[in-house]
């Protein structure tokens, strides 16, 4: 009996087992606050990526003929460029589709059809691991974009 009193008034080493038990909880909030970081930077990008395209497309009179470069431009920054901006994205995951609207009672400015260019896109999240971990099925980063196409300007 006397043993364990003297176990339990032994204050040596706590100090020690406090951060043993401490430590890995501060470490896994740290990197998963590093990895959710990373997941809104690589959509952030997604988003810039397909605005660029979208503003790109929307200034040609003949947006047709110009998607391969502009899928290339939202995924690597450039239209001739190689590297994506986000890790798995690639150029086959962009799509674009075009949508008319009737402009009979002259709501909008501009001839009787408004077009719009609308993108959209999605790649799977990798990142650290941490985040991933939470979501079962994975994150999926997904981002749209519309723009009113004015033609050459």
């Amino acid at each position: 009996m006397k043993q364990v009193k003297s176990i339990w008034r032994d204050t040596g080493g706590a100090m020690a087992v406090e951060a043993a038990i401490i430590l890995p909880v501060l470490l896994l909030l740290g990197f998963g606050a590093a990895d959710y970081g990373n997941l809104l930077l690589q959509k952030h990008r997604m988003n810039s990526g397909l605005v660029a395209a979208g503003n790109f497309l929307a200034r040609s009179s003949t947006p047709e003929a110009l998607e391969a470069p502009a899928r290339n431009l939202a995924v690597t920054g450039s239209t001739t460029g190689r590297d994506t901006r986000v890790k798995g994205w690639q150029i086959s995951d962009v799509a674009i589709r075009y949508r008319s609207q009737p402009n009979n009672n002259g709501a909008y400015r501009g001839a009787g059809n408004i077009r719009t260019v609308i993108i959209s896109s999605q790649a799977n999240y990798t990142g650290f691991g941490i985040v991933t971990l939470i979501s079962p099925g994975g994150i999926t980063i997904r981002s749209r974009y519309e723009e009113r196409i004015l033609g050459s300007t």
